[in-house]
This record gives C-alpha cells, sequence and structure tokens, in this order.
C-alpha cells in the first residue's frame, strides 16, 4: 500500500483557488468550523484520502459498517466562486506521516488550482482558577482571539496538537 491513497468521485470541474483546511487539533476548533462551513454552503464531497500514518483504527457509522479512517475533500460554490475544504477525523500520528500527508495535500492543492491556503485551529491556553481550584482550558481563534469557553482540564481528554 501506498502512503496516501487518494480516490477522486469526480475529475470535472473541481478546481477552485482556495483550499481551507480543517482538522482536529486543539478544541476540534479547525474541524468545527470548516464542518460547518461545509454543511452552511452544501458542499459535494470529491475526494476521500487514505493515508498508512493514520491510527489503526476503524469509524463505525450509524448502520454498523466499519469505514477506514480517512480524510476528505469538499467542494462549495455560491456566487460562481469555488472553495475546496480539506476536514477529517485525524492527522498523522509520526512526524514522518505529517510531512508525507503535507506534501499530498499540497499537490492536490496545485493539482485543483489552489492559490491561497487557510489553515483553521484552535489556541489552547491552561490558566489556573483561584475560584474552581482547578485548571482550565480556554479555547482561542487565531484569528481574533477572543475568549471561547472555559472547560474544566481535570475531565477534559486529551487532544491532538
Amino acid at each position: 500500500m501506498k502512503h496516501v491513497t487518494v480516490n477522486f468521485f469526480q475529475e470535472d470541474d473541481i478546481e477552485a483557488s482556495i483550499l481551507i483546511e480543517g482538522l482536529p487539533g486543539v478544541g476540534h476548533v479547525g474541524k468545527l468550523v470548516a464542518d460547518h462551513l461545509i454543511d452552511a454552503l452544501g458542499g459535494e464531497l470529491i475526494a476521500e484520502i487514505y493515508s498508512l500514518h493514520f491510527p489503526p483504527q476503524v469509524i463505525v457509522d450509524e448502520e454498523g459498517v466499519a469505514h477506514l479512517v480517512g480524510n476528505e475533500l469538499y467542494r462549495c460554490e455560491k456566487d460562481g466562486k469555488a472553495i475546496l475544504f480539506l476536514v477529517g477525523d485525524f492527522q498523522s500520528t509520526s512526524a514522518e506521516g505529517h510531512y508525507i500527508l503535507t506534501e499530498s495535500y499540497l499537490d492536490i492543492a496545485e493539482d485543483l488550482g489552489v492559490q491561497r491556503i487557510y489553515a483553521l485551529g484552535g489556541y489552547g491556553v491552561v490558566i489556573w482558577s483561584r475560584i474552581r481550584g482547578s485548571f482550565l482550558l480556554s479555547i482561542w481563534s487565531i484569528s481574533d482571539l477572543r475568549w471561547r469557553r472555559p472547560v474544566d482540564r481535570l475531565r477534559t481528554p486529551g487532544w491532538a496538537v
């Protein structure tokens, strides 16, 4: 198996000048924003991306069918302007895999005429709360750095960075 496999569902008229990446990270901020935009703009799934560098897991859907872990590429068009979205459930499990996947993502972007790439994400800050006596994690949007929502650090499972 190759390091990265990309399965396109269509190859005609899928070019776009902008790619927005929203993969899981701190607080899943980027993923949640990208997923919301895809839903709001009526995105169409144009490709699935699989890699040996994703975790060795499967995801079981609502019908009980298991699917390999992978990322997806969506295309949204509004007012004659197209945007691609790269979303998924996981990033690489290794440093080497990050480089290999990034190279593949950039190759896809170049092939589809992308001129600009936006990476969405969150920024986690751990704050000591004297009132509650526990650690809090606040999620900040990198774009506007406004306060988001505190999460009790002691009850929050680990996250990817």
